[in-house]
C-alpha cells in the first residue's frame, strides 16, 4: 500500500496536550466574573454533599434551588460575603440568568426556582467567561433627538402665544378699569356740584321767606312793588288785619333788597 510520514503523536505528547488545554481552561476561567465562578463552585458543592438543598438539572444546563432557607444561612455565607440571598439573585439576573418556578418531580407542594444561562453548564466552567453583563439601553439616535428638540420648539412657541395672548388680555382690562376709575371720578364731581346748589337752593328759600306770616316772597324787584301796591291798596280799603300783614310783607322785602344790593 502507499507510504505516508505521518506519525500519531506518542503518549507524552498527548498529555502534554491535555495539560496545556487543561491551562488554558484554567486560565479562562480566571478571567469569568467572581460572582459566577463562586455560583458555579457552590452548585458543584451541593451536588456532592448537599443535593435537598441545590443541585444541577438534570441536564446539566441549569441549577434548581430547593431549599432557600438552607442556601441563604448555610452555604452561601462560605462563598460570599453575605448570607443574602436575593442579593445573589439580583447579581445572576444582572447577569441575564432566566428565573422560574418549577414543580419538583414526585412532589405536589414542593416547588423550587431554577435558574439557567446558555453559558452556565455542567462541568464547563471554561464557558464562563462568555457570561456578560447586560448591557445598557441604547441612547437614541439622532432622528429621535430631533423629534425630542422639535417638541420642545412647538411646545416653547405655544406658550409664548399664550404668554402675549394672557399679557393682551391684561392690558385691555388694564384700560376699561382706568375707564371706569375716570368716570366714577366725574361721578363724584357731579355729585359734589349737584350738593351744593341743593345746599344753595335750601338756604335761598329759607331767605326769601317770611318769618312771621310764612308766606313766600318774590324776588325781582317790579314783582316786590306789585306786591306792595297791592298790599296798600287791600289796606287802603279798611281790611286792618290784611294791612298789617302788608306792612310786614313789605318790611321784608325792603330787607331782602338791601341784603342783594349790599347797603
Amino acid at each position: 500500500g502507499p507510504t505516508t510520514n505521518s506519525k500519531l503523536p506518542t503518549e507524552p505528547v498527548l498529555a502534554i496536550a491535555r495539560a496545556n488545554r487543561a491551562a488554558a481552561a484554567t486560565n479562562r476561567e480566571k478571567l469569568a466574573p467572581s460572582v459566577l465562578r463562586n455560583t458555579f463552585d457552590m452548585l458543584n458543592q451541593c451536588q456532592e454533599k448537599y443535593p435537598d438543598v441545590a443541585c444541577w438539572a438534570e441536564d446539566g444546563k441549569a441549577f434548581l434551588v430547593k431549599d432557600k432557607n438552607r442556601l441563604t444561612n448555610e452555604i452561601i455565607p462560605y462563598y460570599f460575603r453575605h448570607n443574602n440571598y436575593d442579593s445573589l439573585m439580583r447579581s445572576l439576573n444582572v447577569y441575564k440568568f432566566k428565573k422560574s418556578k418549577v414543580q419538583l418531580s414526585g412532589t405536589r407542594d414542593h416547588w423550587c426556582h431554577r435558574f439557567e444561562h446558555v453559558y452556565f453548564v455542567q462541568g464547563r466552567p471554561d464557558l464562563l467567561v462568555n457570561i456578560h453583563l447586560r448591557k445598557p439601553p441604547a441612547p437614541r439616535g439622532s432622528l429621535q433627538k430631533a423629534e425630542v428638540s422639535n417638541e420642545v420648539i412647538i411646545e416653547n412657541r405655544l406658550l409664548k402665544a399664550r404668554t402675549e395672548s394672557m399679557e393682551h388680555t391684561i392690558s385691555s382690562l388694564q384700560a376699561e378699569l382706568d375707564k371706569l376709575r375716570s368716570a366714577a371720578q366725574q361721578n363724584q364731581v357731579v355729585l359734589h356740584q349737584q350738593r351744593h346748589v341743593i345746599t344753595d337752593s335750601r338756604n335761598v328759600t329759607s331767605a326769601q321767606c317770611c318769618p312771621r306770616c310764612g308766606q313766600a316772597l318774590l324776588a325781582a324787584g317790579d314783582n316786590s312793588e306789585d306786591n306792595g301796591t297791592s298790599n296798600r291798596k287791600r289796606k287802603a280799603g279798611g281790611n286792618a288785619g290784611a294791612g298789617q300783614e302788608a306792612d310786614a310783607a313789605d318790611a321784608c322785602v325792603q330787607l331782602i333788597k338791601l341784603s342783594r344790593t349790599g347797603t
